[in-house]
């Protein structure tokens, strides 16, 4: 049975979903054409979903490493401090 999920990650199978694919077809062109990108908004968005859905469509073509750029930039403060 379907729901709506608000607590994390969606799974397309488990739970009611708006069609993303449109808004990672954007992402993906973007990386294609070696631009920069940010997805900022608030909780609740699906940034972590699409984040997900951008790293499976980005899979055959190129190396994905994810991580938490916060951990890195703080390390670079501390670097250079």
């Amino acid at each position: 049975m379907r729901r709506f999920n608000v607590t994390g990650l969606c799974v397309p199978e488990e739970d009611y979903m708006v069609d993303i694919s449109n808004k990672v077809a954007q992402i993906r062109k973007m990386i294609d054409d070696r631009c920069y990108f940010t997805i900022n908004r608030a909780r609740q968005y699906g940034k972590t979903t699409t984040l997900l859905r951008l790293a499976n469509d980005l899979a055959d073509e190129y190396i994905i490493h994810p991580g938490i750029l916060q951990l890195i930039s703080r390390w670079i403060c501390h670097s250079i401090w």
